[in-house]
């Protein structure tokens, strides 16, 4: 088991000079709750609108003989469900003179990511800066590692892909040409309910071929939401040595239509010309008989709907179906009357 080392607030490394260094393999729990930046030691013009920086803590690490290396962020819990955002960077500590950025990452997402360093100086010390994106405040972990976990932050492949969707039914299909098949294992569908949520790895779709080494081309994934649901899925191709890249996001509604069997039917009763603090009496007859069925009394406040909403299955169940039904402002003793055919009146 990877070793974890956990960081309390205000974490140590909030400033350059206290930056924690990062050996390989080593996953480092932190947090940006109560960070604060340190202007002299950040350049906003090389990082341009990619990241605001706020509640910034800084790490470095050694690419020892690696020319490539993973930043891998995982286990993002955060406050406002934002994320962090991360730049990489190459110069001498708080001289922004000497800096070049390797790469600047702000996708406002809770997912496990991995950020590919590629072209590394064998043996060169680099500098890491995270920060919680849009001023959140998040926990995380992260490690400088080999092999990538999470799934890469930016659409990375160009392939063609479409959807459908039958009620609550939805289906995506994509093309996988044979450069690609000899690429990638499979692909992976991760699902989430909320777009800053963070996603869950739903099911994989894998690449085949057949008998004679031929590949299929034409892959698809159905899924069934919920009821008056929306539903994220993001697609991404899982290639050598553990990459994932994504290549397709999409979003799903479903609005289901009211189930008219499970509503109890109901009347509309109008409460007209009333004023505040008018005292309410409302009488349900049977309409042939005159026979009291129900009544309600109440008071009226300003703002109340101007309507009362009565349910009838307590009258056509014992086979009523015509009623008379009176309205008495007690304040003013006038009495309105309406009259409803259950068998046409019904909503």
């Amino acid at each position: 088991m990877l070793p974890v080392v956990s960081l309390c607030a205000q974490v140590p490394n909030d400033d350059i000079e206290n930056r924690l260094y990062l050996e390989q393999e080593q996953v480092i729990s932190s947090n940006t709750r109560g960070c604060t930046v340190q202007p002299n030691c950040v350049d906003e013009s090389l990082t341009g609108k990619c990241i605001d920086y706020h509640n910034d803590q800084w790490f470095t690490f050694n690419s020892h003989g690696n020319s490539t290396l993973f930043i891998n962020i995982i286990g993002q819990d955060c406050r406002d469900l934002k994320g962090v955002q991360i730049v990489v960077l190459k110069g001498e500590p708080c001289q922004t003179e000497t800096y070049e950025i390797l790469t600047c990452v702000s996708l406002a997402t809770q997912d496990d990511i991995y950020v590919e360093l590629d072209s590394l100086e064998h043996n060169q010390d680099y500098l890491i800066n995270v920060d919680g994106y849009l001023h959140d405040f998040c926990a995380f972990q992260m490690e400088v590692s080999e092999t990538p976990r999470g799934i890469s932050p930016e659409p990375s492949l160009d392939l063609i892909s479409n959807t459908s969707q039958s009620k609550n039914v939805v289906r995506i299909e994509w093309e996988m040409p044979d450069s690609l098949c000899q690429q990638f294992d499979a692909v992976e569908i991760y699902r989430r309910i909320h777009p800053n949520v963070k996603s869950e790895y739903l099911d994989e779709v894998p690449v085949v071929s057949n008998a004679f080494g031929a590949y299929e081309n034409h892959y698809s994934f159905e899924d069934t939401i919920a009821d008056n649901a929306t539903v994220y899925y993001t697609l991404a191709a899982l290639g050598m040595h553990g990459k994932s890249m994504v290549f397709a996001n999409y979003k799903f509604q479903y609005r289901a239509a009211p189930d008219k069997s499970k509503q109890i039917p109901s009347i509309k009763v109008p409460l007209e010309n009333l004023k505040n603090k008018t005292p309410i009496g409302i009488m349900v007859y049977d309409y042939h008989t005159m026979q009291l069925l129900d009544k309600h009394n109440f008071t009226y406040k300003r703002g109340d709907p101007e309507f009362v909403k009565l349910a009838t299955y307590k009258f056509t169940n014992i086979g009523i179906y015509k009623l008379l039904v009176g309205v008495i402002d007690y304040k003013k003793q006038i009495k309105q009357e309406y009259t409803y055919d259950l068998k046409k009146d019904l909503e």
